[in-house]
């Protein structure tokens, strides 16, 4: 059996090469992988990077326009108006009747039987906004 060349003289092919070689190699290695990728790899410069949060913008823009577009009006919930609340535990919906606004947004001071609570508008319904085929059936 034949043996390799380097294995005859005792040396690895690594211990032969100096700092140039290894350079030349690097860049060899480099051209396969833009021939991979098609393209150049690129870095990262000032104008790249202005580009790329213009396109972010844009694009974050055009989602928050798709989002909203059948976004509606929510009429404020004055003090005393009578409401429905649900239930965090048994998931019903409770009477309840509203005290004042809270300080986040959309959220109101509500009073039930047990006592106040602070509830966003997820889980207050008005009774004026119900119809007959939305009301639940525990309220009827």
């Amino acid at each position: 059996m034949a043996t390799p060349v380097a294995v005859q003289m005792n040396l690895h092919p690594i211990m032969n090469w100096d700092s140039s070689d290894v350079v030349e190699e690097f860049k060899k290695f480099k051209q396969k992988a833009q021939l991979a990728f098609k393209s150049f790899l690129k870095g990262t410069t000032d104008d790249e990077k202005k580009e790329t949060r213009a396109k972010l913008a844009a694009t974050q823009e055009r989602a928050q326009r798709h989002h909203h577009k059948h976004a509606q009006y929510l009429p404020e919930m004055l003090g005393g108006q009578h409401v429905h609340t649900q239930d965090p535990i048994t998931k019903t919906w409770i009477p309840a009747k509203v005290v004042s606004r809270a300080e986040t947004p959309r959220s109101n001071i509500i009073e039930t039987e047990s006592g106040l609570a602070v509830n966003s508008c997820m889980l207050v319904k008005s009774n004026v906004l119900f119809y007959k085929s939305q009301i639940p059936a525990t309220l009827t």
